[in-house]
């Protein structure tokens, strides 16, 4: 008798629908590894405000009494603040994650990308957490109404620990 090699679990049928939960899962799980109020975590932050805001603007039919005028008013004055914590946090976090100042003092451009000095470094180092979101992707239930936006959660998890690990200042 042939020993068959594991089963893995059917994933579930992905729709259009699925889109929209799918990135902002993936987004977010990249998001999550980051520490609280780190410019990433804010970016987040502001992205999801700004999207939770646009679509209330847009899902609200009209706005008759007074009340709905007052809300209108809020929502359009906080979208208004958005941009700047956008521009700000968002590209100065990409700028944190993919650069980073070299301790020897070489200046080149190659030098100061994280991606192209640590891949294996950040491998090594997030070893355990690659492995976690693999496993618990794989143990996901097809039948999961959330199924993919877990699965996006432990995409953007696994995705972002090839660039990114917690800073240490051992050198090898």
């Amino acid at each position: 008798m042939k020993d068959e090699p594991p089963k893995l679990r059917a994933s579930a049928a992905f729709t259009s629908a699925d889109r929209i939960p799918l990135l902002k899962a993936f987004g977010n799980g990249m998001a999550d590894v980051f520490p609280q109020d780190s410019l990433q975590d804010r970016c987040r932050l502001n992205i999801s405000n700004t999207y939770t805001t646009t679509n209330t603007l847009l899902a609200r039919g009209s706005y008759t009494f007074a009340t709905d005028k007052a809300i209108l008013f809020d929502d359009i004055a906080n979208l208004m603040t958005y941009p700047y914590g956008l521009t700000f946090n968002c590209l100065y976090s990409v700028n944190n994650l993919f650069f980073s100042e070299d301790p020897v003092g070489d200046t080149s451009f190659a030098s100061k990308l994280i991606f192209i000095n640590q891949p294996i470094t950040n491998v090594v180092f997030n070893a355990g957490y690659l492995y976690t979101d693999v496993t618990n992707y794989l143990n996901l239930d097809a039948a999961d109404e959330e199924y993919w936006t877990k699965a996006g959660g432990y995409l953007g998890d696994f995705t972002i620990r090839f660039f990114w690990r917690t800073p240490f200042s051992q050198v090898f």
